[in-house]
């Protein structure tokens, strides 16, 4: 290790060429490309999965038999749009023409939708886009035209062709059209393949994010960030690392160091080389130190390691953090956090309210968080900036501060904005409740409950009326709240208990008798997570299916399964059961394993019963990496289009919340 730290101080990082030229690449199916060579380089940008559901009599009849069609470009290539960009050098306007055959062709103009972002970072994180919307002519039917600007610093972009209203939108279903910026030989940039791979990251395309790690790992070797990424990955897609070749990739960048070190390089390495071998990632560590302390990668490392020795003395942690901030005041977000959490475990109020002033300055996104912790300290001045951070952010028009995600319809954004001021409300709530103005606590909880739907809101707000004395809106909250499948059978006991009591008091309800459609309407009109394609299973015969083409007409239940959980095997009647009634429904039922159901006993005793074999293997994780899960097991709600609607750790009350969404017109 000696001569390691010795061949650490050698270190140079190899020059980036800087003849960049940002150009646009077709990709088709994650692997086609065409280079573009030439002064006025043109390109045919498609989907690089483009799905497309055909509305047919075909629809109808596999409808009937509870599944939805969707096709991938080479099996319906009729209906695709192409997006062709003519972009000569770095700074001009690029002349744009989209051409259609679909819904979008008969429009008088539209709109394309640009996310482009200026540099990707090998440090890890996600860049922030910066959003265009540019309007595109007609010149015939089917065809627009427009020119816009792609700045010579945009690393990596992604395009969406969109109504002026925006709620059609025109981008392969699930994915956009790509621009990566590219060397004069054709080679995508590294900071364009780490920005495209947090992006794909982000957006939950796992796969996505993958292949274009192997694309880095493959045009730079030399970097070990990209052999980070790559390492990381392969765990998350369920493909195996190979350790002997990282472990000897991890060997010669270390036999490799030269004499200057480069602590951006250094901090590469780190990272790496905390997957492979812990100890060689110490040792640089230290040196990183050494040379440059006020690195991030640096900082975080102490924060990390003032975490383990100051454990169960928090007191001692937050001084430690103090000095840490006075001496380098490098606001990484870990320091930011750890400070302010800390200093709240430590119920050292002035503490909680200055580290959580440094980490809103920085992050404003933290705000929530900071607003709840504070609002858990039983101290006046803590409160008071609780209350200061949540009015700012109420205040804040949501249209100007935040664009609409690339992708996203006016009406998604509608609904995310609402969600976001639901929970800002609903926080602002508990803190007047703290300080005891009920009133005020009712009032600002019930403009929340309009703003989406929350179980434990409804619960709330029926004992904050049962408080206040206010009888029959107590009654209407009960009837909610005793009727959401979210809460489990106890609270729907107590709810149905003080109803009976206000019934018999003479309360009467101003709710109709569509207490399950309200609740409904409410769940639906909550924003949606999409998941990113494709995603295939595999059956107990071996034939593999992708999800999409599961999806029954009114949506499916998936359940993710083990056959080790307690209680699984009891569970058979019940999901045999649910998998007839939702057949019926026009929704399906997709069990998924991540191994292979080869229990005999099980296999003996579920045979589904006039319903389609519900069980599938995930043994790529792709449908885990896909739809995210948050525990095992775990039932999800999705809609038609295959959106998730709820994430919930009863099956049965998945299934009755299915029930409801299918009573939406």
């Amino acid at each position: 290790m000696v001569e390691l730290r010795e061949r650490l101080r050698d270190l140079t990082g190899p020059p980036l060429p800087r003849n960049l030229l940002p150009e646009i690449t077709s990709l088709r199916h994650m692997g086609e490309r065409m280079i573009l060579e030439g002064e006025e380089p043109r390109a045919v940008v498609r989907p690089t999965r483009q799905w497309l559901r055909v509305v047919s009599a075909a629809a109808v009849v596999l409808g009937a038999l509870g599944t939805m069609a969707l096709f991938r470009p080479g099996d319906a290539e009729a209906g695709a749009s192409t997006l062709t960009i003519t972009n000569g050098a770095p700074g001009r306007r690029a002349s744009v023409v989209f051409r259609t055959a679909g819904a979008l062709a008969d429009r008088r103009s539209l709109v394309v939708r640009v996310a482009e972002y200026e540099g990707g970072s090998s440090q890890g994180g996600v860049a922030t886009p910066l959003f265009a919307d540019v309007e595109l002519s007609p010149k015939r039917v089917g065809e627009f035209e427009t020119s816009l600007p792609i700045s010579s610093s945009t690393v990596f972009a992604e395009f969406v062709v969109e109504s002026p209203d925006g709620e059609r939108i025109e981008r392969g279903h699930r994915d956009p059209w790509e621009f990566l910026a590219r060397f004069a030989d054709g080679r995508p940039t590294p900071e364009a393949l780490f920005a495209k791979a947090q992006v794909r990251q982000r957006q939950l395309d796992l796969r996505g994010a993958y292949k274009t790690a192997q694309t880095l790992v493959d045009l730079y070797p030399e970097r070990p960030a990209a052999w980070a990424l790559y390492h990381f990955l392969q765990g998350r897609v369920g493909a195996a690392p190979d350790s002997t070749v990282h472990v000897a990739r991890l060997d010669r960048f270390i036999r490799d160091l030269s004499s200057d070190v480069n602590p951006g390089r250094l901090a590469e390495l780190i990272r790496y080389a905390q997957r492979i071998n812990p100890e060689k990632a110490d040792s640089i560590g230290t040196e990183l130190e050494r040379i440059a302390p006020g690195h991030p990668v640096a900082v975080d490392r102490r924060v990390r390691r003032m975490a383990r020795e100051y454990r169960d003395t928090p007191a001692r942690h937050l001084r430690a953090l103090d000095r840490e901030w006075d001496a380098y005041g490098q606001a990484t977000t870990s320091l930011l956090r750890t400070g302010f959490r800390v200093s709240v475990r430590a119920r050292n109020a002035a503490a909680a309210v200055r580290w959580g002033r440094r980490w809103y300055s920085n992050d404003t996104g933290s705000g929530l968080e900071i607003a709840r912790q504070l609002t858990s300290l039983a101290d006046a001045d803590a409160r008071g900036e609780a209350g200061r951070i949540l009015r700012a952010l109420l205040r804040v028009d949501s249209s100007k501060s935040q664009s609409r995600a690339l992708g996203a319809t006016t009406s998604d954004q509608v609904r995310v904005e609402r969600e976001k001021r639901k929970q800002l409300l609903t926080v602002l709530g508990e803190l007047l409740l703290v300080q005891d103005s009920l009133e005020a606590a009712y009032k600002v909880l019930e403009e929340a409950a309009t703003s989406g739907w929350d179980h434990v809101l409804m619960q709330r707000l029926a004992g904050l009326a049962e408080r206040l004395g206010y009888a029959r809106a107590e009654l209407d909250y009960r009837q909610l709240a005793a009727a959401d499948p979210i809460n489990g059978v106890t609270y729907r006991r107590v709810h149905r208990a003080r109803m009976e009591a206000l019934r018999s008091a003479g309360v009467t309800s101003s709710m109709r008798n569509d207490v399950t459609a309200t609740i409904a309407r409410r769940i639906f009109d909550q924003p949606s997570r999409s998941w990113r394609g494709p995603v295939d299973l595999e059956t107990r015969s071996g034939e593999r299916r992708s999800l999409s083409s599961l999806v029954g007409v009114r949506g499916a239940v998936v359940h993710f399964w083990h056959p080790w959980m307690p209680g699984q095997f009891m569970a058979t009647r019940e999901i045999a059961a649910a998998c007839r009634v939702l057949e019926t429904l026009g929704v399906s039922l997709i069990i998924v394993s991540r191994h292979p159901v080869d229990h005999a006993t099980w296999n003996e005793k579920f045979v589904p019963e006039g319903c389609t074999d519900p069980w599938f293997v995930d043994g790529g994780r792709q449908a885990v990496n896909a739809l995210q899960p948050q525990h095992f097991p775990q039932t999800l709600v999705l809609d038609e289009e295959g959106d998730v609607r709820l994430l919930e750790r009863r099956f049965t009350d998945a299934v009755r919340a299915s029930h409801m969404l299918t009573e939406l017109p």
